[in-house]
């Protein structure tokens, strides 16, 4: 179970771990063809108990992206592995690091030690706070609102949680893809003064996050700015003007927002999966 291409692979034991459950370990991984090492390997399995002052510090130093070949999981991943004839794949890991993931207060029960342990052999840490990744139950009333919390992340994700088994069987992290809503037409808006040079710099960044293609339709749309003006909690600057001003503030000037979009997106390009987009939803 433990070798790849008839090599063995390499683990490291979080060292003040229990001595019986040390030794246990041990004995697992020596007989099912593993091999252990005394320091950190460069590739290979981290044992660590994420718990623990020493398995968060192991995480901190470890779990980096610039070392992305050492898999951090519990001790229990080995008994894992055994149970399931095989090496449980990583699958809940980006660039080379764990993914973060909450299971939402809205799970309860024996469920969530059955998820925490699922994400957890699968190379993810379960945290309560920020996160790459809430899962939640889809039948729980708030979780459309929650997706739409989360709208305006370009990296950031609500699943439901069928989702963990899904990735976990498929051998493979993905999300649950968004697709693009058809708009609504166009109205007209009351033009609103006192625009600063920073607020076409803010009004210009939202818009190359939200809209990047000059192509898409909605730039001169209702949608987009009232989005803006609903969340400002994530644009505080927008409360500078209302949604109608905004948008009459990017229709009047197209030109000069063009490039002032095209400047932002230079430095932060859009992402491919639509993630983040404004039109794209689940």
């Amino acid at each position: 179970i433990f070798q790849v291409d008839d090599h063995a692979i390499k683990f490291f034991i979080q060292k003040d771990l229990d001595e019986k459950v040390i030794e246990q370990l041990q004995k697992n991984i020596k007989r099912h063809g593993g091999r252990i090492e005394a320091k950190v390997p460069l590739q290979g399995f981290l044992l660590i108990n994420p718990d623990t002052e020493e398995g968060q510090r192991l995480i901190d130093c470890w779990d980096t992206p610039d070392r992305p070949k050492r898999n951090l999981v519990p001790p229990t991943f080995v008994d894992a592995c055994l149970d399931a004839g095989k090496l449980i794949p990583q699958v809940f890991r980006r660039d080379g690091v764990s993914l973060r993931i909450n299971i939402h207060s809205c799970i309860t029960g024996s469920l969530i030690d059955h998820l925490t342990s699922c994400i957890l052999h699968s190379g993810g840490r379960v945290v309560n706070g920020f996160a790459d990744v809430v899962v939640a139950d889809e039948d729980w009333p708030g979780f459309q609102s929650l997706v739409e919390r989360f709208d305006h992340y370009q990296n950031k994700y609500v699943e439901g949680i069928p989702w963990v088994e899904e990735c976990i069987e498929s051998g493979v992290y993905r999300n649950t893809p968004v697709v693009k809503k058809n708009f609504g037409g166009r109205i007209a808006g009351s033009r609103r003064t006192d625009f600063t040079v920073e607020d076409d710099q803010y009004l210009a960044g939202y818009i190359a996050a939200r809209l990047p293609d000059q192509t898409m339709r909605g730039r001169t749309g209702n949608k987009l700015y009232q989005d803006l003006c609903s969340k400002l909690d994530l644009y505080p600057w927008a409360q500078r003007h209302p949604w109608q001003s905004w948008r009459e503030r990017y229709k009047n000037n197209v030109p000069r927002f063009r490039k002032l979009i095209n400047a932002h997106l230079a430095l932060h390009p859009a992402p491919e999966n639509g993630k983040g987009l404004h039109g794209f939803v689940r």
